[in-house]
């Protein structure tokens, strides 16, 4: 898949991550690198089907981060819906809820 960056959501996002989560630019580059890897397994828009997938890693590892910056990739390339599926446990559920109202 084409993505085209940095897109505004993009720029967003790392201005919100380096700003307030104090996550340096070279983690950023890192983080991106991820999300583009997982965006490239995505299909196209104008493509239907279904592909699966799963984020997992220890605890403060940057699974959040890494969610975010995929969906802002994919929003920059005019992806309108997302779904993410968190914790049951009410501090994990409105941590998670917070960083993605505060920084997409």
């Amino acid at each position: 898949m084409k993505y085209s960056i940095p897109g505004n959501n993009i720029r967003n996002l790392r201005d919100y991550l380096e700003r307030e989560e104090k996550i340096s630019p070279q983690d950023f580059e890192n983080i991106l690198k991820d999300a583009q890897d997982i965006f490239g397994r995505c299909l196209p828009l104008d493509e239907n089907g279904i592909i699966k997938g799963l984020i997992y890693g220890n605890v403060q590892s940057g699974k959040t981060a890494i969610i975010l910056t995929t969906m802002a990739l994919a929003a920059d390339n005019g992806y309108k819906n997302f779904i993410v599926l968190t914790s049951n446990i009410n501090d994990l559920y409105d941590q998670t809820l917070r960083r993605i109202q505060n920084s997409l």
